[in-house]
C-alpha cells in the first residue's frame, strides 16, 4: 500500500470557466441566490445582458428568512417574468444552482416549497423562447456579487449608502432601458487593461 502511494500521480482536470456572450440577437439573464443557513437569512439577484454583454437590467433583493432552495427559485422567476414582461427573447436563463435545473427541466421532483414557484416558472415559459442552463459559480459572478452584497449590507447603517448607490445605479440602468423603451442600453461592462 505505501509503495502505490508513493508512486501514486494524481490526475489533475482543469477547467476554464468564464461568463460567455449570449447568441446573436439573444438576451442573457444570470441569476443567484445566496443563504446562510437552511432556513436562515438569503437574498436573490439576477441581471439581464444583450448580446453585446451590456447590462439592460439588474436586481437585487433581500428575502428575509428562507431556504436555499426558494432563494434561487425567487431569482429564476423575477428574472423570466421581467424578460417576458419586457419581450426581451429568445432568452437564456443560466443558473448556478443543478438543483433548480433539473427541476425545471422535469428530471427530478418538484419540492413542496417551491411548487408555487416552478408553477409559475411553467407557465411563463410555455409561450416563450427560452433555455435554461447550469453555469458555474465563476460564470456567474455578476448575479453572485449582487446578491452576495444585498445579503452582507443587510441591516449594516455602515454599508447604507454603498447599498443606496448601488441601487441608484441599478435603477439608473433600468429607467433608461424602460424610459427609452429601445434596446440602447448604458454599457457598464468592466474593460480590458493591458500593461
Amino acid at each position: 500500500m505505501v509503495s502505490f502511494l508513493e508512486s501514486y500521480l494524481p490526475y489533475v482536470v482543469t477547467k476554464r470557466v468564464q461568463w460567455q456572450l449570449a447568441y446573436n440577437k439573444w438576451f442573457k439573464c444570470n441569476t443567484d441566490g445566496v443563504f446562510k443557513g437552511n432556513p436562515g437569512p438569503s437574498s436573490y439577484a439576477l441581471c439581464v445582458r444583450n448580446d453585446a454583454g451590456d447590462v439592460l437590467f439588474a436586481k437585487a433583493e433581500e428575502l428575509g428568512l428562507s431556504t436555499n432552495t426558494i432563494a434561487e427559485a425567487k431569482a429564476i422567476v423575477e428574472g423570466l417574468s421581467y424578460c417576458v414582461q419586457k419581450q426581451l427573447h429568445p432568452l437564456i436563463i443560466q443558473t448556478d444552482s443543478m438543483l433548480m435545473k433539473k427541476i425545471i427541466d422535469g428530471i427530478w421532483e418538484v419540492p413542496w416549497n417551491i411548487g408555487k414557484e416552478i408553477n409559475k416558472i411553467n407557465q411563463l415559459k410555455h409561450n416563450f423562447n427560452v433555455i435554461f442552463e447550469h453555469v458555474l459559480r465563476e460564470g456567474n459572478t455578476l448575479a453572485d456579487y449582487l446578491a452576495k452584497f444585498v445579503f452582507s449590507s443587510a441591516g449594516s447603517r455602515e454599508n447604507l449608502g454603498i447599498l443606496r448607490h448601488l441601487q441608484k445605479l441599478l435603477c439608473s440602468t433600468t429607467c433608461i432601458y424602460d424610459e427609452c423603451q429601445t434596446l440602447e442600453p448604458v454599457s457598464i461592462r468592466a474593460k480590458k487593461y493591458s500593461n
